[in-house]
């Protein structure tokens, strides 16, 4: 029985690193995987029933109520997680479609796929001291010096990838890397899981250290302080990068220059003197299609934007309804609550385009709509994994 456990075991895990990796799997791929992953959490369950049984057996010490805490909630993550995948199935179970509302969907299955993630790694690194302890001590010192390591890393990689956000409700769409390698994004994925794995080794270390009369508690504490440091380093040189590169791409527009990463990009009068004097052409996988632009500060912006060389957005596909991207920069938005149509160009979040090819109500800054095109032409040319937006 133990070792259908194991096995149990390793296959959620391995299923988990390539159901996280939504840009390099489609979208069909991706619900089954998460229909596999949901399988699997529910053998999982049956076969650790006696765990629930003993819940209210023995007593109880901090090591046995954090486990049991991490435990709970990553259950409820879990559960969350699948009953708002399937609210916006559009390939396994597309017969449960809405079966809560789609966009209460949305934010429910980014936040909480991050939290299973999290509590995933978190849970596995409670139990890491059964699995090495057969490996001798020098082994044990040398692959805690190599995963801390890995795991500043991760950290960085978390703080980067702004999950922060989707764990928090601040942000409704995951940003994703299109154009990046499958294995690079895995081994992203599966530094990120280590890190909150060694998290959760060490915190367990410390407290069967506590509950001891020597407590030996300080090579753990030094583990983990070391992770978050070096995953500080990574960031703050990262930050620095890309200020170097922001402050070096500029325009000019009546002898003012002003840094794409700035927000406040043009003043009004600017764009109130310039706004009849450039047209924009927007391209869908290089086909062109017609846009009435809105006469707001938004399109102004974003004129101004594409004026020098163009823009390139790299979208996804979210809730079977709409393609987003992110314009790669906040500009001024006037965010209204609306119902969305196919066609509707709209600014989400300040610095997202979101073009729909069907209907959605959320709080958006209209930027547009697609004309000339039927709905049928619209879900054909946007119902797809992902798409690129030229703007020019």
């Amino acid at each position: 029985m133990n070792n259908i456990k194991r096995i149990i075991d390793i296959i959620m895990t391995l299923i988990l690193i390539p159901l996280m990796a939504y840009q390099v799997t489609s979208e069909a791929s991706h619900e089954w995987l998460g229909v596999s992953m949901s399988t699997i959490v529910i053998v999982h369950q049956v076969l650790n029933r006696k765990w629930y049984a003993s819940l209210f057996k023995g007593n109880y010490n901090t090591y046995r109520i954090l486990s049991i805490i991490i435990n709970i909630l990553l259950i409820i993550s879990f559960v969350l997680t699948a009953i708002s995948g399937i609210s916006m199935s559009n390939h396994a179970v597309p017969f449960l479609y809405n079966l809560i509302n789609v966009n209460t969907a949305r934010v429910m299955h980014l936040a909480f796929s991050y939290w299973s993630f999290i509590l995933m790694g978190l849970h596995i690194g409670m139990h890491v001291n059964v699995m090495i302890s057969k490996i001798k001590p020098n082994i044990k010192n040398v692959l805690a010096i190599i995963f801390m390591l890995i795991s500043g890393y991760g950290f960085y990689l978390f703080l980067k990838s702004g999950i922060i956000n989707y764990i928090t409700f601040r942000t409704h769409f995951a940003f994703l890397d299109y154009e990046k390698a499958a294995p690079l994004v895995f081994l992203e994925n599966v530094s990120m899981i280590i890190f909150f794995t060694f998290v959760g080794h060490n915190v367990s270390n410390i407290i069967i250290e506590i509950g001891k009369k020597e407590k030996k508690i300080l090579v753990p504490i030094v583990y983990i302080l070391s992770s978050l440091i070096i995953g500080f380093i990574f960031n703050i040189a990262y930050t620095q990068n890309e200020k170097n590169i922001n402050t070096t791409n500029i325009i000019g527009v009546d002898d003012r220059f002003v840094k794409l990463d700035n927000v406040n990009l043009l003043q009004n009068s600017v764009y109130n003197e310039k706004k009849n004097d450039y047209d924009m052409k927007l391209y869908i996988d290089d086909i062109e299609v017609n846009v009435i632009w809105e006469d707001n500060n938004s399109v102004n912006e974003l004129k101004e934007l594409s004026k020098n060389g163009g823009l390139t957005i790299n979208t996804h596909q979210y809730g079977g309804f709409e393609q987003v991207g992110e314009i790669g920069q906040s500009i001024v938005s006037k965010n209204i609550q609306m119902a969305t149509e196919p066609g509707d160009i709209v600014l989400y979040n300040d610095s997202n385009i979101v073009i729909f090819y069907g209907s959605n109500s959320w709080s958006y800054t209209k930027l547009g709509k697609i004309v000339g095109k039927t709905d049928e032409e619209l879900k054909n040319l946007l119902n797809k994994g992902s798409v690129v937006l030229k703007i020019n």
